[in-house]
């Protein structure tokens, strides 16, 4: 049997990733880690910054891969991922073969439906202080060309995101709790334990 030491959360924005990692997190007792905030972190730039306003992503794609490396070489960790790991365009090729050769590494892929992802995304771009949302195209966008250009996006990653996935959570209905305890129930037996050295 795999004794999973770190948790690898994929998909697209507005899955849940981060809030269904930091409560996963929490409740075994391992770490949390944003990627997209992690990079910030690393590098003191925006992604937007990083990514000129969404029209360079290699850089940033570069400095993601090998943060998941950092990220994937510690024990009980929960990582979440950002919505273009394994599938973007730049290097994700590299990135899906960097997660799979981490055996010990329970890859989990949340999902949502098209209605809730876009619910969710306009609902952040609404905000005032949404500009770590950067535009996929590197554009001015309308909330009109903000979703057609993520649901474009969405539709081209989907069977990706799939393909790189074994385990699968919706979070189109369930709560970010009932989605950690789902995931715990699965797996509480192969997960390393939190007072484990």
């Amino acid at each position: 049997m795999v004794i999973y030491n770190s948790i690898a959360l994929l998909g697209f924005r507005g899955t849940g990733k981060s809030s269904v990692g930091a409560v996963l997190a929490q409740k075994i007792g391992w770490e949390f880690v944003e990627l997209d905030l992690l990079i910030q972190t690393k590098t003191g730039q925006s992604i937007a910054e990083l990514t000129k306003n969404g029209t360079s992503w290699d850089k940033f794609r570069d400095i993601e891969s090998q943060l998941i490396v950092d990220s994937l070489n510690k024990q009980k960790l929960v990582i979440s991922c950002g919505g273009g790991v394994g599938v973007n365009n730049q290097n994700g090729n590299l990135q899906q073969h960097l997660l799979q050769s981490y055996s010990n590494c329970l890859k989990i892929l949340l999902r949502a439906n098209q209605l809730v992802i876009k619910e969710r995304l306009l609902q952040d771009f609404r905000k005032l202080d949404s500009n770590h949302r950067v535009s996929l195209q590197g554009e001015i966008e309308t909330e009109e060309t903000f979703w057609s250009n993520n649901l474009q996006t969405l539709n081209k990653r989907q069977a990706l995101y799939e393909d790189q996935t074994v385990f699968k959570f919706d979070s189109s209905t369930d709560s970010v709790k009932t989605i950690a305890d789902k995931i715990i129930t699965q797996f509480k037996y192969e997960l390393l334990p939190a007072n484990s050295d």
